[in-house]
């Protein structure tokens, strides 16, 4: 249930910001623009300890937040929600972004000439026409949010209260030694993961046919 709740609020948070993000990454050209597209990928890139050192160095005690205000989300459930977010936003923005550049210009240039808000040219033209690359980019950003382990564990430690799957898996084949309790889990993320990626090649399929 933990895995589940750090995963689906993860997805959220990247819902939130990664959207409108995608789309101004496909649709605009603003000084900055290749910075902001690595910096979107980074964290796909980079080792996930290096990850959670970094995110370490701005929730931790002595980071930024610690230093602003004297508290820490260390070794807590919203640290290990951060962690999964973080390191699961690229796999949302990259499909989504992509979906969003390749529809046509002109479907635009038709909104604006009948006078469409900008908000209403993306909640009812632009995000409709890239759905399929949003149900891509949440089914792997919540897949990816639900197998995190290096920045949820430099975040979480392994403590009882926060331990998500992937940690349950390392306790179990690690210290305790009992690859027979690591199972369940191991086959509950590998089948998830298989059906993700079962359906996202089938919505690619489909994108491919229009």
């Amino acid at each position: 249930m933990l895995s589940l709740i750090v995963a689906s609020s993860a997805t959220a948070i990247n819902v939130l910001v990664g959207v409108p993000m995608a789309y101004l990454l496909a649709r605009r050209r603003f000084p900055g623009r290749s910075l902001l597209e690595a910096l979107v990928i980074l964290p796909l890139i980079l080792p996930p300890t290096v990850v959670g050192f970094l995110l370490m160095c701005l929730i931790g005690r002595s980071g930024l937040l610690g230093w602003l205000t004297g508290q820490t989300l260390m070794f807590s459930i919203p640290a290990a929600i951060i962690a999964s977010s973080v390191v699961s936003f690229p796999l949302l923005v990259m499909p989504l972004r992509a979906s969003f550049a390749s529809i046509q210009t002109e479907f635009f240039e038709e909104a604006r000439i009948a006078g469409i808000t900008r908000s209403n040219l993306f909640f009812h033209v632009a995000l409709p026409l890239a759905r399929r690359g949003l149900i891509v980019g949440l089914l792997l950003s919540f897949a990816r949010g639900l197998g995190e382990f290096g920045a949820t564990l430099i975040l979480v430690s392994t403590s009882e209260r926060t331990r998500t799957l992937p940690i349950q898996i390392y306790i179990d084949a690690g210290p305790t030694n009992d690859f027979l309790a690591a199972w369940p889990a191991v086959l509950t993320l590998s089948l998830t993961s298989i059906a993700v990626i079962l359906i996202a090649n089938r919505l690619r399929w489909l994108d491919s046919e229009r």
